[in-house]
């Protein structure tokens, strides 16, 4: 199994990584990822894609669906069926279990599946008088699923409404005592189906 070899601890988009490594990062910032069978890609941390692309064990890339809708929306009518990238229009619409990362088609949308939650990644950020600033990375399910616990999700914190929480804590802008890697993401950036 081959994976990308990072430089000087510097994540990047569709960068893919074993799930025994990203446990392993430390003191990263608004850093996400999506896994499937223990191989993890870099996503953006805020859930703007919709696709991503992940390799399976033999390194062929597989592209999914990443957009979940919720029972719900779907019986209101509220999922999107498409996405337009680029002036390009992009189906959102499953035909299989296999086109979504949830591996569960419902009426055409991907839906969450309690049977086998998508594995999502993001670094938890923590910050003391005493300690400074730290992080460490936590895999669970991702922002919108259901939970009863916050080690349920990925962001370790899940809602009242028992829905995960997005995770949106990192160092601030001002913050620059013992400052190291804090990200700056390009905020559109989408991976488009490959030929």
């Amino acid at each position: 199994m081959q994976f990308l070899v990072y430089l000087a601890d510097a994540y990047t988009y569709g960068d893919t990584l074993p799930r025994e490594e990203v446990m392993k990062i430390k003191n990263e910032y608004f850093l996400s990822f999506y896994c499937k069978n223990d191989i993890c890609v870099v996503v953006d941390n805020e859930y703007i894609q919709k696709f991503v692309d992940i390799p399976d064990s033999t390194g062929k890339i597989w592209h999914y669906i990443a957009y979940t809708c919720t029972d719900d929306e779907i019986k209101q009518e509220k999922c999107p069926r498409e996405e337009i990238i680029s002036g390009e229009s992009l189906s959102l619409e499953c035909k299989n279990n296999t086109d979504c990362l949830s591996d569960k088609c419902i009426d055409n949308h991907c839906v969450f599946n309690d049977e086998a939650p998508i594995v999502h990644c993001d670094d938890i950020y923590e910050s003391s008088f005493s300690n400074g600033r730290s992080s460490f990375m936590h895999c669970g399910k991702p922002y919108r699923d259901t939970c009863k616990t916050n080690d349920e999700c990925s962001s370790m914190d899940c809602l009242e409404e028992g829905i995960c929480n997005m995770q949106t804590k990192g160092p601030s802008d001002t913050e620059h005592a013992g400052a190291s890697k804090t990200r700056k993401w390009k905020r559109r950036t989408y991976f488009k189906k490959k030929s």
